[in-house]
């Protein structure tokens, strides 16, 4: 066996396995990067699924207080109506916020809003 032969076989014995090292730790780190891209997506959506809970609460809230003070004239019941406001509207902007950070439509929350405002007057 000559000196060429020899690196030759090197060659091949060091420099294709390296190679394909190389390829295994590219797919890891694209598949790692795709997994946490995927986790982010999955904590907004949880995040505005909670978030949608809680301003359906605040809705039951608001419309069961109204349902007390008028079926008692008792301004108490008048309290959950009138605190609710802002923290509807924070819950509603937390789930746009999102949307908006997934590229999604807020159309929807829109309307939400909007429907809440136009039941209030």
């Amino acid at each position: 066996m000559n000196l060429t032969q020899f690196h030759r076989i090197l060659t091949q014995m060091l420099l294709l396995p390296v190679l394909a090292l190389a390829v295994v730790a590219t797919i890891l780190v694209w598949q790692v990067r795709s997994a946490e891209r995927t986790v982010t997506a999955i904590q907004a959506s949880d995040e505005s699924i909670a978030a949608g809970i809680r301003a359906q609460k605040i809705l039951v809230g608001e419309e069961t207080g109204l349902r007390g003070f008028q079926i008692t004239s008792e301004p108490g019941f008048l309290r959950p109506y009138i605190d609710s406001v802002q923290p509807f509207r924070q819950q509603l902007d937390l789930v746009r916020r999102n949307l908006r950070q997934q590229g999604q439509s807020t159309h929807q929350v829109d309307a939400i809003e909007a429907g809440e405002q136009t039941w209030r007057v």
